[in-house]
């Protein structure tokens, strides 16, 4: 029987990047779709924060439920519940390198452009509780060429993002372009080495349930499905 349970949403980048590293990991949980929008007192119960995602384990000691809240925890737990993976450098500088761009994508990146995305041209949808913002909107699609240009110069001189090697930065990166990709906000003809990183990525068995997954009201844009496009 499964102990895991991961509380997702596809709208949420950062449950998306949960969800794959599990399956890079072959670590099993069962998913729970959690329309975190809407703060069911139940969910605040288990994340007062109110977002996503939440693993919630067994504490091996006691036998009890365990909540970990926040991305970076539970991408500590996971990465090293399975020892020697292949997403954690043994070289101290590589890894400080990995932490860093994590960070630039999981807060620079998500504040900047894809959690405004999300909050006006879907949240706003589900909620019908007030219109998109244009004015965000402008800002974030302006904020997203530069993300993109600079994780395009950064592929530009490895293979993948933080080096030579495949790594959980990658990962994270993976999951914030996969929901901007849905929504047609990549423009894939002006980056040609993202687009080659990105095929490479897509292609992964990891990536199989995410890219089959539709986001409720929204149709995904044509290449959003497709390894070669």
């Amino acid at each position: 029987m499964n102990t895991n349970i991961l509380y997702y949403h596809s709208v949420c980048p950062k449950s998306r990047f949960v969800r794959i590293l599990m399956q890079e990991l072959d670590f099993e949980a069962e998913i729970k779709i959690e329309e975190y929008w809407k703060f069911r007192d139940n969910f605040l119960k288990i994340n007062p924060a109110g977002d996503l995602p939440i693993l919630v384990t067994k504490n091996e000691k006691t036998n009890k439920p365990q909540i970990i809240t926040g991305i970076f925890a539970i991408f500590e737990y996971v990465i090293h519940h399975r020892q020697n993976n292949f997403l954690i450098d043994q070289n101290q500088y590589n890894m400080a390198e990995v932490r860093r761009l994590i960070e630039w994508c999981t807060v620079k990146m998500y504040n900047e452009v894809t959690m405004p995305l999300i909050n006006e041209k879907i949240i706003c949808y589900y909620r019908k509780d007030n219109s998109p913002n244009s004015q965000i909107i402008r800002n974030a699609k302006h904020n997203l060429n530069f993300h993109l240009e600079y994780l395009s110069m950064l592929l530009s001189e490895n293979d993948w993002v933080a080096g030579n090697k495949i790594s959980a930065a990658d990962l994270f990166f993976a999951s914030h372009i996969s929901t901007l990709d849905y929504l047609g906000e990549i423009s894939w003809p002006n980056y040609q080495t993202l687009k080659h990183w990105y095929m490479l990525i897509k292609s992964r068995p990891s990536f199989r349930n995410i890219l089959n997954e539709k986001i409720t009201g929204f149709a995904p844009s044509n290449s959003y499905e497709l390894l070669d496009f």
